[in-house]
């Protein structure tokens, strides 16, 4: 739709919108605003992915997060990601290289997907409320996390999850970790 539009500011999108097709934004690079609509369900692969947004607020009804959706913007500094979210895709916020908080309240049922943070050069701090799984890489190679707090609906920590998390000093994990897989903490 958008796709490449250089020139292209900020964005309010239509009450009533209920998804973000794939690559709608992607390679938008000015973009650094877009308003999403209560009425928005779905954000598709690479839809906003090397975008230039600086923050984002995703409304309450959102369900899922495609893969690669926000990869690659490298000015955006924090994501709050509501409880509505069952499934963020694989690679949805790879190489966001100013992201620095994440915080994930989810219903017991969200789902991180295969290294969707991975490489986040200054990610310091995490929150994984309400997550039952932590995919491979997830967070691989941030190396400046510090803090990573977890709610109890944790079950799965994928092969790789953690690696190279080098600043990470400490994560308590709950009882009902089933599955903790390949050097899902190693350096």
């Amino acid at each position: 739709a958008f796709q490449g539009c250089g020139s292209l500011e900020a964005v309010a999108l239509p009450a009533g919108l209920t998804n973000i097709w794939e690559g709608a934004f992607q390679d938008c690079t000015a973009l650094t605003s877009v308003a999403f609509p209560d009425s928005l369900t779905q954000i598709a692969e690479n839809a906003f992915a090397y975008s230039g947004l600086t923050n984002i607020a995703f409304p309450g009804g959102l369900t899922y997060i495609g893969d690669s959706a926000f990869s690659h913007c490298t000015k955006l500094t924090g994501v709050e990601i509501p409880d509505s979210v069952t499934e963020i895709g694989e690679r949805a916020f790879e190489y966001c290289a100013g992201l620095e908080s994440v915080t994930i309240n989810g219903n017991g049922e969200t789902e991180i997907g295969d290294y969707a943070f991975s490489a986040c050069d200054v990610l310091a701090n995490v929150k994984l409320d309400g997550v039952r799984m932590v995919g491979t890489g997830a967070f691989a190679g941030c190396r400046a996390l510090t803090s990573a707090t977890r709610g109890a609906d944790l079950t799965y920590v994928g092969t790789y999850a953690f690696q190279n998390c080098t600043g990470l000093t400490e994560m308590a994990l709950p009882d009902g970790v089933t599955y903790i897989g390949e050097y899902a903490f190693a350096y």
